[in-house]
């Protein structure tokens, strides 16, 4: 990293390393460790040693360096990198499969203690995978579910050995929403046919079903009898009968108008005409 710093001299900007900057600021400011720390937004420690390099080193303390570890134990050795290349050279030349699975295989044997993800990051550093997107992780695939239930199916069908060592296969349909087993059945063999046999049977019993779960229940019989049925006599001393009160607050009777009587509107209506 770089600052930018004003030459007092000739009031040009130059560029200059954050160690001489962090350096100067002590030297030449006279700032503390602690008052350049607080400025610069670095550690008193930084300070402390970039100060006691300069008075060891010199200018030469100015120059900025890298923070890479001087020994690394875990790295793998070059001569095993170089012969994870050479298994793949030599295995592509032959016409064999030479990806990192085969590499680690033929490493294990030879005795080398090596991972299968070691042996495909050598690979990818030294540019000898080419890029394929088609083979992405499985934790980048998207779930599929149907919005709503029968929106669509899906069937697929396993071979499985049953305890008499007969051999069979189960085929199956499942709901994209619910994740619901339809149908299952076992057959000697599975050929379009039968997938075209269960799907029409497995369709047929859905609607059946649902028709019957979503068809309205009837309402049971009773024995009452309506304004019609009733005598003339009887719907008079029905429509002269005051109702109950609903409620002790609301003491006024309340009439029931026969079916036959005009309505209110129309009787007004009738009086009012010259």
């Amino acid at each position: 990293m770089s600052h930018d710093l004003v030459n007092a001299s000739t009031g040009h900007r130059q560029k200059v390393s954050k160690p001489e900057v962090l350096i100067k600021a002590v030297t030449v400011l006279g700032f503390s460790y602690g008052q350049t720390a607080k400025r610069y937004g670095v550690s008193k420690t930084l300070v402390h040693r970039l100060h006691h390099r300069w008075l060891e080193e010199g200018d030469q303390a100015f120059q900025a360096r890298s923070s890479r570890p001087k020994t690394q134990p875990a790295r793998t050795p070059d001569s095993v990198r170089d012969r994870v290349l050479q298994l793949r050279e030599h295995l592509t030349r032959d016409g064999l499969d030479a990806g990192a699975d085969t590499i680690h295989t033929h490493l294990t044997a030879e005795g080398h203690q090596l991972s299968r993800a070691t042996v495909w990051r050598i690979l990818k550093r030294a540019g000898r995978i080419t890029p394929q997107p088609q083979k992405r992780p499985r934790s980048s695939y998207i779930r599929f579910n149907a919005d709503r239930p029968n929106q669509m199916w899906q069937s697929d069908f396993t071979h499985w050995t049953c305890a008499d060592g007969t051999e069979v296969e189960i085929i199956g349909w499942l709901d994209d929403h619910s994740r619901f087993l339809l149908h299952l059945s076992a057959h000697h063999r599975v050929t379009g046919k039968t997938v075209t046999d269960t799907f029409t049977h497995t369709a047929t019993a859905t609607a059946s079903a649902t028709a019957t779960a979503t068809r309205p229940p009837r309402s049971p019989r009773t024995a009452t009898t309506t304004p019609r049925d009733t005598p003339a006599a009887a719907r008079d001393a029905a429509a002269e009968t005051p109702s109950k009160p609903s409620s002790p607050w609301k003491a006024s009777p309340r009439k029931t108008v026969a079916p036959t009587d005009p309505p209110p509107k129309a009787r007004s209506n009738a009086s009012g005409r010259p």
